[in-house]
C-alpha cells in the first residue's frame, strides 16, 4: 500500500491553499492520448556487441463518466485505437498485439479522488482477481489543501516500463503554480527507483538487480476534475547476473521509457455536463 506524507513548507497564514482532485464531471466524454517510447541499450560485452531496441506505443481512447458516489466516481473506457512500432526485428507480433488491444470491450472502472482507479465487475463491484490498483498517473494526490511550493511524498509501484509493478519509487511532487484564476496546477515529480534482486531468464542462480529514476511533471485541471497533460521519464539501469560457475559475464542495460497522456480535447466540464451523455454500452 503507499504511503503519503505531506511536507508542508513556511507560508504565511493568508496563502491561498488549493485542493487537488480527480473527480470528473458524470456525462463528461475524455477523450485521451497516451504516447510511450521505450529505448533498450545493452552494453558491449567480450561474448557480443552492443544492442540496442526502440519500441513506440500509442493509444487513442475515451472514457464516459457516468456517475459519482461516495466521493468516488464510475466510469466506462474503451479503446479506440492503437498503434505500435518496433525496431526489433524479433517484436514481429506487435501489429496483433494492437489488434487486440483495439478490439477490447469496454472496462468500468471506480476513480478515486487521489487519481487511484480499480477496476468493477459485472456486479459494478471491486474486480476479485485484481490485487492492485491501475494508476491513470504515477501518482496520487494528497487529502487537503495545498499553497504553491508544498510538497508531498509516494512510495508506490513502478508505473511503467519492463519493471512495472516490481520494483518502488519514492517520489516527491510539488505544486509548482497555478494558472491566474487557479483552474490549472503544474505539479512536478522526482524520485529513485528500487527493486529487490530476483531471478532472471538464464543459468540457475541468475539474479537481476534494477536501479533508477523517475522525473516529470502533470498539469491538473481542478474545473474539469481530470489530468489534462502529463509527461514523464523513468530511466532504469539493470544489471543480470548469472552464476560464477557458468562463466558467463554480467549483461548491464539501460532502459529509458517516456510517457505522455494528454486530452485530445479541451472543452470544460461545466459545458460537457449540459450536454445529453453519449450513449453508453449496457453493462451485461
Amino acid at each position: 500500500m503507499a504511503i503519503a506524507t505531506i511536507v508542508v513548507l513556511p507560508a504565511s497564514a493568508a496563502a491561498q491553499r488549493y485542493q487537488l482532485r480527480i473527480a470528473p464531471v458524470p456525462g463528461d466524454t475524455l477523450r485521451m492520448q497516451l504516447e510511450q517510447q521505450t529505448e533498450v541499450r545493452g552494453e558491449e560485452r567480450p561474448e557480443s556487441p552492443a544492442r540496442s531496441m526502440k519500441a513506440r506505443l500509442s493509444i487513442y481512447s475515451h472514457a464516459i463518466v457516468t456517475g459519482r458516489s461516495n466521493g468516488a466516481t464510475t466510469l466506462v473506457a474503451r479503446t479506440d485505437s492503437v498503434i505500435m512500432d518496433s525496431d526489433d526485428e524479433h517484436a514481429r507480433n506487435l501489429d496483433e498485439q494492437a489488434r487486440r488491444l483495439a478490439r477490447a470491450e469496454p472496462v468500468w472502472l471506480r476513480l478515486a479522488a487521489d487519481g487511484t482507479v480499480r477496476l468493477l465487475d459485472d456486479a459494478g463491484n471491486l474486480a476479485s482477481d485484481v490485487s492492485g490498483a491501475v494508476s491513470l498517473i504515477p501518482a496520487a494526490l494528497p487529502p487537503g489543501t495545498l499553497s504553491v511550493g508544498e510538497s508531498w511524498m509516494r512510495s508506490m509501484p513502478v508505473p511503467v516500463g519492463p519493471s512495472a509493478g516490481a520494483g518502488t519509487v519514492r517520489a516527491t511532487f510539488r505544486l509548482d503554480s497555478v494558472s491566474a484564476g487557479g483552474r490549472i496546477a503544474y505539479i512536478s515529480v522526482r524520485g529513485d527507483l528500487a527493486r529487490e534482486a530476483m531471478p532472471a531468464a538464464g543459468p540457475r542462480g541468475t539474479m537481476m538487480k534494477v536501479a533508477g529514476s523517475l522525473a516529470g511533471h502533470l498539469n491538473l485541471d481542478r474545473v474539469r476534475g481530470w489530468i489534462a497533460d502529463s509527461r514523464f521519464v523513468v530511466t532504469m539501469h539493470s544489471i543480470v547476473e548469472p552464476p560464477a560457475s557458468s562463466g558467463i559475464s554480467p549483461i548491464r542495460f539501460r532502459t529509458v521509457v517516456t510517457q505522455r497522456m494528454r486530452l485530445r480535447d479541451r472543452t470544460p466540464a461545466s459545458a460537457r455536463a449540459r450536454q445529453r451523455a453519449p450513449e453508453q454500452p449496457e453493462r451485461p
